[in-house]
């Protein structure tokens, strides 16, 4: 069979295989655009491979407005990468965005100052943005008298950020966010418990909750260590389905919240090694289910499908568990970190099988983290 050459093939297959390859690498249409005519002419006319856009210090402004011209309707990932002698305004004051084709923000910088001087040089009257990453190097996100402030973005839906004061984030309006990331190296200073919690109150609207951190202990979890009455107001997320906590004092975290739609929960304790830290989360854990059932103001069977557990061993035998396995009735999937910790089958209370097919309860043990940060 003689071969077919590349001109061959049509140039809608060659147009998809431009924009697959641009998810590998950003400016794929422009490297496979110099090796041919042909390619260079695809590359131009097929906006779809464009969508990606990353911008440094000293890039010429007509890069830019290459991006925007030749991605058509297709809204642009703009990626941003500010060192530390960079000043946000020297590479986008020259840039006229047309910031409503603007999908997404990354911003990789050294501080969080430099973060919100390229937005506000950016956007200058609020507009709708739908996903903010905010990375800064800096290794310490320490409050500060007056912490450098967000310009006003309404739509934000996914955010998410490392080493940022998160005080200063609620001025992005955060009553539509779905899906919030905070990471926080180890290495750097612990994150406020208090100010996790504040946040949370301005997204309502969140279903997706992922911290890796160290976090202090919430000033507000001063509460009777039997816990038997509790009079400490919660925190009520009425949409959050996803629940990955990374990080130590993770229950005075529980604690403060009512999450009635709750499916998902992996959590991690970096404290695991303690006495009792077993006992602790299965009584906090059970506390958790209780408010899940009434969380919307009536008695129901709460929805957890998933739940997983790492970091200490899990003595299931002790009358928490034993309390939290008999609530979860609708359990799928449990997993804990240690072989030791592997639950049998015959410890799980009944499973009532609901009316359309689920997958069957998955007991092993390991742990595999969140909901695709990496």
């Amino acid at each position: 069979m003689s071969a077919i050459g590349i001109g061959a093939l049509p140039l809608e297959l060659l147009g998809e295989v431009i924009t697959h390859c641009s998810t590998s690498h950003w400016a794929a249409p422009l490297i496979l655009g110099a090796v041919s005519r042909l390619l260079r002419d695809v590359a131009f006319r097929t906006p779809t491979s464009w969508r990606t856009l990353k911008l440094k210090e000293g890039d010429d402004p007509e890069k830019a407005h290459l991006w925007f011209s030749r991605s058509g309707a297709c809204s642009i990932d703009l990626h941003i990468q500010l060192d530390g002698k960079d000043t946000p305004e020297s590479l986008l004051a020259p840039i006229l965005f047309p910031l409503h084709r603007i999908g997404s923000i990354t911003l990789n910088v050294q501080t969080q100052l430099q973060a919100s001087q390229a937005l506000a040089c950016m956007y200058h009257e609020p507009i709708a943005l739908r996903t903010l990453r905010i990375c800064a190097t800096s290794q310490d996100a320490l409050p500060v008298a007056n912490p450098p402030t967000f310009p006003a973005l309404s739509g934000i839906t996914h955010l998410e950020v490392t080493n940022v004061v998160l005080s200063s984030l609620p001025g992005l309006d955060l009553r539509s966010l779905q899906s919030f990331c905070l990471a926080q190296p180890l290495v750097s200073s612990p994150i406020s418990g208090d100010d996790v919690l504040a946040l949370l109150h301005f997204a309502p609207g969140l279903r997706k909750l992922f911290i890796e951190a160290r976090l202090t202990e919430p000033s507000a979890a001063e509460m009777n260590s039997d816990h038997e009455e509790e009079e400490e107001e919660t925190l009520h997320l009425p949409e959050l389905e996803a629940l990955e906590l990374r990080a130590n004092n993770i229950i005075p975290v529980l604690d403060h919240l009512t999450v009635p739609s709750l499916t998902d929960l992996r959590i991690k304790d970096f404290d695991g090694r303690r006495a009792g830290a077993s006992e602790e989360l299965g009584a906090s854990l059970h506390r958790l289910l209780v408010r899940m059932e009434l969380g919307e103001g009536k008695i129901k069977n709460n929805d957890l499908h998933r739940l997983e557990v790492a970091g200490l061993s899990v003595d299931q035998t002790h009358e928490a568990w034993e309390r939290c396995l008999r609530k979860m009735k609708r359990l799928q999937v449990l997993r804990f970190d240690s072989p030791a910790d592997e639950v049998a089958l015959t410890s799980l209370p009944p499973f009532q099988a609901p009316t359309t097919a689920a997958v069957p309860r998955e007991i092993r043990a390991g742990f595999d983290f969140g909901f695709g940060y990496n």
